[in-house]
């Protein structure tokens, strides 16, 4: 079930989503926090650098600013530069009275926002849009991999695609912050794909044949963009 259904739902539902709630006392976030506790995974973390390193994966990051535009620049970085946070759509709520100009000086330009105090039902139906856009098709494929800056080609596996990067095996070694172009092709249209894309995860199977890697597409045009979407869709 998805989470649209699942709050518009009556009863208790099997949690859907893993929302991790970032503020550093419970009163903020709570009311929202208790409304989805029945249809969600729901985490609350005192800090940014508590989700960061509890290693908790997330399907959503609701994030309770500070009043310091310093801090929160930092807390934004912080989450960008996570390997595990760094693609998770987010939600920044501000402290009630924060004006625009506050907010821009915070380096928050491209994060949902909301101010304070909480207008629920605006929250849930972003919720429910951030959800359809982060999609994902598992899907298995042949994908080329050229590594920045070199004229060496590898080749690997797909694992899923996402609206926010790719996930796929491959038996060559790359490091988080390697930016490569992924090639593939879209089997239904024959449409070809080369997309620039950076390492944020990797994972090393245990046999040391092959590594699993997370990678987060960059500079994503809009057509690139149109026609990945319907892939994802399996659609044309």
């Amino acid at each position: 079930m998805r989470l649209e259904e699942a709050v518009n739902a009556y009863g208790r539902i099997d949690p859907v989503e893993r929302i991790s709630f970032i503020e550093p006392s419970g009163d903020g976030l709570e009311p929202l926090r208790a409304h989805l506790a029945d249809v969600a995974k729901c985490r609350r973390f005192r800090s940014v650098d508590e989700a960061v390193t509890s290693g908790a994966e997330a399907d959503f990051v609701l994030l309770l600013a500070d009043r310091d535009p310093h801090k929160l620049r930092n807390e934004i970085a912080q989450l960008r530069d996570s390997p595990l946070l760094s693609s998770v759509p987010r939600i920044v709520f501000l402290p009630s009275g924060t004006t625009d100009f506050a907010a821009k000086s915070a380096g928050i330009d491209g994060e949902v926002v909301f101010t304070m105090p909480i207008d629920r039902t605006a929250v849930l139906s972003r919720l429910v849009t951030m959800q359809k856009r982060a999609h994902r098709r598992v899907f298995e494929i042949l994908i080329g991999l050229q590594p920045e800056g070199s004229s060496a080609r590898f080749f690997g596996k797909s694992l899923d695609f996402s609206q926010s990067g790719v996930a796929f095996e491959c038996g060559e070694q790359f490091a988080e912050g390697q930016k490569m172009i992924v090639t593939f092709v879209n089997p239904a249209t024959k449409k070809r794909f080369a997309l620039d894309v950076e390492v944020v995860r990797k994972k090393l199977r245990t046999d040391g044949t092959e590594s699993s890697y997370g990678a987060r597409f960059s500079r994503l045009a809009e057509e690139d963009h149109r026609d990945l979407m319907d892939f994802i869709a399996g659609g044309k």
